[in-house]
């Protein structure tokens, strides 16, 4: 079988930030600096994925773990956080409204409702 060299590209001599971590946080942060700051900047991930804990992985092939991001509140228009996506995603994220009833919880002798 042969093997494919991992392509490297020569890294520009010059950045304005560096940012160690591509979660959402560190994209979030890129995507700001250099749309609104013009700024040059280098991010940086040990991972085989991008974006942190907001994707899956599994083990053994067999079980799944999803560990991103099920839902957000408070997103009304206008609002802060709702602003703060519309900003960093150039309005390209399209939501839609969940019900109130987010999670059940039922134990042996008695349940919960989240909402």
């Amino acid at each position: 079988m042969q093997q494919r060299k991992q392509q490297s590209q020569k890294p520009s001599s010059h950045w304005d930030v560096i940012i160690i971590g591509a979660g959402v946080g560190g994209l979030a942060l890129a995507s700001f600096l250099t749309k609104y700051k013009s700024q040059k900047v280098l991010v940086l991930e040990r991972h085989t994925k991008i974006g942190g804990f907001s994707h899956e992985f599994s083990r053994r092939s067999k079980y799944i773990f999803d560990v991103g991001v099920h839902f957000v509140s408070n997103l009304k228009e206008g609002g802060f956080l709702r602003s703060y996506f519309d900003l960093i995603t150039d309005n390209k994220l399209q939501w839609k409204k969940l019900s109130d009833t987010q999670e059940q919880v039922f134990f042996p002798d008695s349940q919960f409702t989240v909402h």
